[in-house]
Formats: structure tokens, C-alpha cells, sequence
């Protein structure tokens, strides 16, 4: 029989362990494009303010984020977005200058 030191064991595990790769079941949708779509959209708002946003979609919430001068442009952001998410959460994170 082979006579192997404790830490000789270890490392072979955690090599093991290393390579073991976990693929998730369920796979993962490409946000990308959906993203842009939804920059788009504030693109053709027709309001120059609104281009300057940021859109991510992080799990099923969508962040809007940025810098406008108003209020009123702020929940403009949201309100033209809204169609084009459906049931998601829509966070809004745009700062008021």
C-alpha cells in the first residue's frame, strides 16, 4: 500500500474540487440586448436628457441611472421604459441635478 502524507490528500482534493465545474440548469438570458433595445427607447424619447441614462437589467429588476435636471424627466425615464419590460421591477436610481 502506498503511504500518502495528509496535506498530499488535501491538495488532490482541492484540485478535484477546483476542476468541478457547477453548470447552472437553467440558463442564464443574455441582457445585452435587451438593454440596448431599452436605450432605444429613451434614445427616441424625443427628450435629449433621457440618452444619457444607464439601463441595466440585474436578475428581474430593471436600474435606471444617471443624471437629469427634473423631477418630471426622472418618472418620464421609467414611464417610457415601462412598456418594454413588462412584469418587471423597475428601480429607479436617476439623481436630480
Amino acid at each position: 500500500m502506498e503511504s500518502r502524507s495528509k496535506s498530499a490528500d488535501i491538495e488532490d482534493a482541492e484540485c478535484w474540487i477546483a476542476s468541478f465545474r457547477i453548470v447552472d440548469p437553467k440558463p442564464q438570458p443574455d441582457h445585452g440586448n435587451r438593454e440596448a433595445g431599452l436605450r432605444a427607447a429613451l434614445a427616441s424619447s424625443g427628450r435629449a436628457e433621457l440618452r444619457g441614462l444607464d439601463v441595466q437589467i440585474c436578475e428581474d429588476r430593471l436600474v435606471i441611472s444617471g443624471r437629469v435636471g427634473s423631477f418630471y424627466v426622472k418618472q418620464l425615464a421609467q414611464e417610457v421604459l415601462r412598456p418594454h419590460v413588462g412584469e418587471i421591477q423597475i428601480v429607479n436610481q436617476v439623481n436630480v441635478d
